[in-house]
């Protein structure tokens, strides 16, 4: 059975780096397409992980997902690299795409949790 939340999550982060990726100016349909391929190895397994895991404390959690997070950028920068070949733009992919789809996931989170709704 597919989590409606994860499949949520996964497909606003898609949307959110993919907009990022044509910010950046790419339009290789490859890349694009590349992108969904990448968030579904990373994204998916991650919100796994943070909605089972059972953590000890708060801090636990945010330290734990920003550690991840930051793993994640060097991933997902790598599997770019394999695709495009060029290191500087494969790093300024992996760290604006999560940038943007973290930032703007803390903020709809927020957000939703001051209007008290849950996903």
């Amino acid at each position: 059975m597919i989590d409606i939340d994860i499949l949520i999550y996964y497909l606003l982060t898609c949307l959110i780096e993919v907009i990022v990726l044509l910010i950046l100016s790419e339009r290789r349909m490859k890349v694009l397409f590349a992108s969904l391929v990448i968030n579904a190895a990373t994204n998916i397994p991650l919100n796994l992980f943070l909605k089972y895991y059972i953590f000890d404390s708060m801090l636990q959690y945010y330290l734990v997902v920003v550690g991840l997070e930051i793993l994640i950028v060097f991933v997902e920068a790598f599997l770019y690299y394999l695709i495009i070949k060029d290191k500087k733009k494969s790093l300024l992919y992996g760290f604006f795409c999560n940038a943007f789809s973290f930032s703007i996931g803390l903020l709809l989170t927020s957000l939703l949790a001051l209007a008290n709704i849950t996903i």
